[in-house]
Parts: C-alpha cells; sequence; structure tokens
C-alpha cells in the first residue's frame, strides 16, 4: 500500500438508497489497501445501516441540522474531520458546503466529480457525468476509486457485518410471515434522484421472476410506498409475493438484504 492511501474518508450524506449503492467502494478499497484506516461519513439516519458495512474502521456523523448546522457547524466538522488526519477522501454526494468543510479540514487529496461549479475545492477530479445513467449507480461511485485503485477494476460486492441478534430477528420474521430462504426482494420506490423504472416495468420484471424461478418475492418499502407495492398485489395472483412495506426497520431491512438471492 502506497503510504498516502493509509487514512481514507468516504463521503455519502444523502438517502438510504444511495448510501446503501456505496457499500462495493468500502469493500473494494479494504481488497486493495488492508491495512487503511477507512471511515464513512454519513448523515445520523443512515447511521444504523453504515455501522453494518464490513471492512470500515470508523463511522462519523454529519449532524447538518444540529451542531454542524451553518458555517459554524461546518468550521466544528472540519475541525472533527482534521483531528483524524485523513490522506485522502471520496465525495460521493458533492455539495458545495461539504468541499469546503473537507478543503478546511487539510485533507491533502479530494476526489470527487469534476462537473460541478464548486470542483475547484478538489485535488483529482473524476470526468463523468450521472444525470444521462449511462451505467449503474454502483458503477459510478466505484469508477470515482479509480484515482486510488489504478487499473483495478473491482466487482461490485456488498459485505456486511454479521449482527447474530439482527439474525435471529429475521429469522423470526421469516417464520411470521412464511417468508422461505430463497427470496428476491424488489424496492420500487425512488427518492427521486435518479430515473427510476415505470410502475409496468417492474410488473414485467415481477412476473419474469416468477415464472423463471421458485423465489419468494418480497416488496419493500416505507409505509408512504405502500401503495405502489398494493398494486403489484392486485395485479399479479399468487401467493409468492409478500409484502413488506412499512413493516421493517432500516436494519431489519439490511439484514433481509443480506440474505436475499437478488435485489431490485
Amino acid at each position: 500500500m502506497t503510504p498516502e492511501h493509509h487514512r481514507i474518508l468516504l463521503v455519502r450524506t444523502d438517502r438510504i438508497g444511495d448510501t446503501l449503492l456505496t457499500i462495493p467502494a468500502v469493500t473494494a478499497l479494504r481488497q486493495q489497501f488492508p491495512d487503511a484506516f477507512i471511515a464513512f461519513l454519513c448523515q445520523p439516519y443512515t447511521e444504523p445501516m453504515v455501522q453494518r458495512i464490513s471492512g470500515l474502521n470508523q463511522v462519523l456523523i454529519y449532524e447538518k441540522e444540529g451542531k454542524h448546522k451553518g458555517w459554524r457547524g461546518l468550521e466544528l466538522l472540519s475541525r472533527e474531520l482534521s483531528s483524524y488526519r485523513f490522506d485522502s477522501t471520496v465525495v460521493f454526494f458533492p455539495r458545495v458546503s461539504l468541499l469546503w468543510t473537507l478543503w478546511r479540514a487539510g485533507i491533502p487529496r479530494r476526489i470527487g466529480t469534476g462537473f460541478r461549479w464548486y470542483s475547484f475545492l478538489l485535488t483529482d477530479r473524476v470526468m463523468e457525468h450521472r444525470k444521462e445513467c449511462l451505467k449503474h449507480e454502483t458503477d459510478y461511485n466505484l469508477n470515482l476509486l479509480s484515482i486510488l485503485l489504478g487499473n483495478t477494476n473491482p466487482v461490485p460486492k456488498f459485505d456486511f457485518n454479521e449482527d447474530h441478534e439482527l439474525s435471529d430477528d429475521w429469522k423470526k420474521l421469516q417464520n411470521q410471515y412464511g417468508v422461505g430462504p430463497d427470496y428476491a426482494i424488489v424496492h420500487a420506490g425512488s427518492g427521486k434522484s435518479a430515473p427510476n423504472l415505470s410502475l409496468e416495468q417492474y410488473r414485467i420484471l415481477i412476473e419474469k421472476l416468477l415464472q423463471e424461478t421458485k423465489w419468494q418475492l418480497l416488496l419493500t418499502g416505507s409505509t408512504a410506498e405502500a401503495e405502489i407495492n398494493q398494486h403489484f398485489m392486485e395485479k399479479i395472483p399468487g401467493d409468492q409475493i409478500v409484502n413488506f412495506s412499512g413493516k421493517l426497520s432500516l436494519v431489519q431491512l439490511m439484514e433481509c438484504i443480506r440474505n436475499a438471492r437478488l435485489l431490485i
């Protein structure tokens, strides 16, 4: 491992789904730099999920509406980050306030997209647009690591730490709802941060999975997304589909994903 890559900060402070798709970046860095100190800066809402990511040494919280609110709060955050003496940071969700904070923290190598007016605050810019959605969000995230990984082309891998208590809790839920060991997850809801499939496209995928596999299909989402999943329950007959809308906590959802055969 090169000496300049021994303390790495990953920054993702937006929604759960986007943060979830950053997990393969952690796995790839840990495989490339097994002795590195790797930290992850996230928002309080996603912290329970980030704590489950395998390969992290530290989880840091960006309290945007709390102690890190406003420029004084960002100055406090910059001092907190500076105390960790990071030598590299990768920003997956760029915001001018965060890039300023990372610069203010004195992190020598700051990596992110080059297509923001404030990208001058970065030292290494990856010139790739995401708005056209030409590939999966996970692949865009992994490509941001190219500055650190060189020609290595990692295969996306989602690694979670095992929690025996959560594992037992999920097994109880499986028994309660009649869910077997072979299941796929369909999460049709979206925070609208990127284009999504139409309900008709999801319906076609669901029917194809039911035809081609013997898996059960678990429909996940928040209570607010229950109407979407109820649409599928009404349109697609059979008992292979289980509607989990609003029934899982964030950590239960992570355990559900950890054991799934497929996530859409």
